[in-house]
């Protein structure tokens, strides 16, 4: 049985994507100009620290391609994505 997500989780997952867009464009252009110098483990700490304060949120990983983060909550994951046009979060 999959897991159900709450209207309040809901929230909070749309919440996470208005409030962390800009960081992500921010971490995304940087990644696509150092890459070849910072590892991802660095987005993935900034990441962490701007969504721990998001009540049931488990950071999972962040990945490369798609340049994103993957968060679990009430055992669904979200997929978090920026690319050139637009961030987006999709469960999976």
């Amino acid at each position: 049985m999959t897991p159900k997500v709450t209207e309040s989780e809901k929230y909070i997952i749309h919440t996470m994507l208005y409030e962390t867009s800009k960081l992500m464009e921010r971490l995304y252009y940087r990644w696509i100009d150092e890459s070849d110098l910072e590892g991802i483990g660095y987005y993935a700490n900034v990441i962490k620290d701007a969504i721990k304060e998001y009540k049931g949120v488990v950071f999972i990983k962040m990945t490369k391609r798609p340049f994103g983060f993957v968060v679990k909550i009430n055992g669904v994951s979200f997929q978090f994505k920026e690319t050139i046009r637009q961030y987006t979060c999709k469960s999976i």
